[in-house]
């Protein structure tokens, strides 16, 4: 990690730099949190058989050892990945329908506000290809917020987020400890410029229908199409 810090110093180019992986590993390696500039956490409770009713709370559980420590080392905390599928079938996984997947999307977009969390969702389009035919475990071809065909699906197209989040009483405030990430340079202005990015349409109570899914397709659209942080991939 100091290495590519020390290369991009270099060449003279200022980005956050950070790598991303799951929340038990930033959990148990607080050496990471240390040496990145943005702690980017991949969260799934779909993969870990929960009901969608339960899963922003369970999210935020997992969370928790990792807010502390972004906290201690003044670090910006970004979901770089969480989402959930439509349809399919995982043994390992948590229902799979559309009306469990507009749950959590709502849920989980309340969450992502009170935290103050940035965040990229899994995903834009269902993706075919993702599909193996000796595997009865389908579902990587259903996480779409968008059919293949470019229709986004009914579930997120009628979806108006509502409500308050409740799973956390006294949010911690990490706006008052985090150093700003570095300013990009010239050559680097649209880079830095998508790290920042938060779809507030998905998060705000009341929204319009179809904003809160357009908002969270309008970050995963973004997320493919430009690299918002150096992401070194172990």
């Amino acid at each position: 990690m100091q290495e590519v810090k020390d290369e991009l110093a270099k060449a003279k180019i200022t980005v956050p730099v950070t790598i991303a992986d799951y929340a038990d590993t930033w959990a148990a390696n607080p050496s990471m949190v240390e040496a990145v500039d943005i702690v980017s956490a991949n969260q799934y409770p779909y993969w870990e058989k929960k009901n969608a009713n339960e899963s922003a709370a369970w999210f935020y559980k997992r969370m928790e050892p990792v807010i502390a420590s972004a906290i201690k080392y003044k670090k910006k905390i970004l979901i770089s990945e969480t989402g959930w599928a439509t349809g399919g079938f995982a043994a390992k996984a948590g229902p799979s329908t559309p009306a469990q997947a507009a749950k959590y999307l709502n849920d989980f977009s309340l969450l992502a506000k009170q935290m103050d969390w940035n965040y990229y969702y899994f995903t834009s389009f269902d993706m075919a290809f993702n599909s193996n035919e000796t595997d009865t475990d389908n579902v990587e071809q259903h996480f779409g917020l968008f059919y293949a065909n470019g229709t986004m699906k009914p579930c997120y197209a009628n979806l108006t987020v509502t409500g308050t989040s409740t799973v956390v009483t006294k949010a911690p405030s990490q706006l008052a400890t985090v150093t700003p990430a570095p300013k990009a340079s010239s050559a680097n202005k649209t880079d830095n410029a998508t790290a920042t990015i938060k779809p507030t349409t998905t998060t705000v109570p009341g929204a319009t229908p179809k904003s809160a899914a357009m908002g969270a397709a309008l970050t995963s659209l973004v997320s493919m199409a430009v690299a918002s942080v150096v992401m070194l991939a172990l």
